[in-house]
C-alpha cells in the first residue's frame, strides 16, 4: 500500500523534500542569487505537501549564499564538509583559509 500525505490514512507519514545544491565559488552578484533563492524555497514551501529539508556543502560562494537563505527561512539544513584541511590548502590557495 503505497501511503500519502493527502489519502486521508491518519497513520501515513507526511512526505519529506530534500533540496541539494552547489554552486560556484566566485559570483557576480550575490544578493541576486540569495533573493532568487528565497522566492523559489518560498514558493516550494507553498506548494507541495510536507517538509523541506536543505544540503549543500560548506563552502564559500553559493553554497554558502544557499544556507544562509535557508536558515533565514527556518528551513532546516545540513551542510557537507568533506575537504580534509590539506586539500582546502592546495584547492583555495587565492582564498582566506579561515573563510572556508
Amino acid at each position: 500500500m503505497k501511503l500519502s500525505h493527502t489519502d486521508g490514512n491518519a497513520a501515513a507519514l507526511p512526505p519529506i523534500w530534500v533540496i541539494g545544491f552547489t554552486g560556484h565559488r566566485h559570483l557576480q552578484d550575490p544578493e541576486s542569487l540569495g533573493r532568487s533563492l528565497q522566492t523559489l524555497l518560498q514558493s516550494l514551501r507553498q506548494e507541495i505537501p510536507g517538509q523541506l529539508f536543505a544540503y549543500s556543502s560548506v563552502a564559500i560562494g553559493a553554497d554558502a549564499v544557499f544556507a544562509d537563505v535557508c536558515v533565514g527561512l527556518g528551513l532546516p539544513w545540513t551542510g557537507a564538509q568533506v575537504i580534509f584541511q590539506i586539500v582546502v590548502r592546495n584547492h583555495f590557495l587565492d582564498t582566506k583559509l579561515q573563510d572556508v
